[in-house]
């Protein structure tokens, strides 16, 4: 579960669920892509500091992206920042601070996208293949063009408290307002079928008091005899 993957208690549920909530709502995915991306690779970004909501952020991104298979992207991304941290920081990418904890995500990619910004097209798919391996260049290149949109996300993230309650508002009052829609659709439908049938009933209510009449009248006189 996502708790387990970010060490989280029971009293965090409402956080993980606002933050879902938020996620799925806000890119170009569906629950089961999210899930599967967030099992892949949940545990390994966790273990180099990422939150859940640094997490989401990076499969938001994947996904607006077309990017299928997010969740071993970014499992990669995460094993790979740590098994390179020498070659990073020979370019200038610091992975960790200086009590050697990692630095948010975020800002590692939007130091990587500095970094490489002068180097020509073929060298830098070059640097991102040896650094990140060649299944997954694409991606993470991605993910470093992208930095500036993942803080953003990561922000609106950070900001979901509340989100899981009024998506659920949101939903009882369209609920509300569609049933109350038919409701008046259907009394409207009532009416116009009364309008129609209006003059055959009419003309059959009187054609019966006219049978009524008449056969009352014819045996009036019989009846009278008994």
């Amino acid at each position: 579960t996502a708790a387990h993957q970010f060490n989280l208690d029971s009293s965090e549920s409402g956080r993980i669920s606002d933050v879902v909530t938020t996620a799925l709502s806000g890119s170009a995915q569906n629950m089961a892509d999210f899930s599967e991306a967030l099992k892949y690779s949940g545990v390994q970004l966790n273990s180099i500091g990422a939150s859940i909501e640094q997490t989401s952020a990076l499969i938001m991104q994947l996904a607006d992206v077309g990017v299928k298979g997010a969740g071993n992207a970014l499992k990669n991304l995460a094993q790979r920042l740590n098994a390179n941290r020498d070659k990073l920081e020979a370019l200038g990418v610091s992975v960790a601070d200086s009590n050697g904890v990692f630095r948010e995500i975020p800002d590692i990619l939007a130091d990587l996208k500095e970094k490489t910004a002068g180097f020509s097209d073929t060298e830098r798919a070059a640097f991102f293949k040896q650094t990140f391996g060649a299944n997954f260049t694409a991606p993470i290149q991605s993910l470093v063009d992208h930095a500036a949109d993942i803080a953003t996300k990561v922000e609106t993230l950070n900001n979901a408290n509340g989100a899981t309650a009024r998506a659920v508002e949101q939903m009882s009052a369209g609920v509300s307002a569609l049933v109350s829609g038919l409701s008046s659709k259907l009394e409207a439908l009532v009416i116009k079928i009364g309008d129609a049938l209006k003059p055959l009933t009419e003309g059959f209510l009187e054609s019966l008091d006219d049978f009524v009449k008449g056969f009352s009248e014819s045996i009036t006189p019989f009846l009278d005899e008994i």
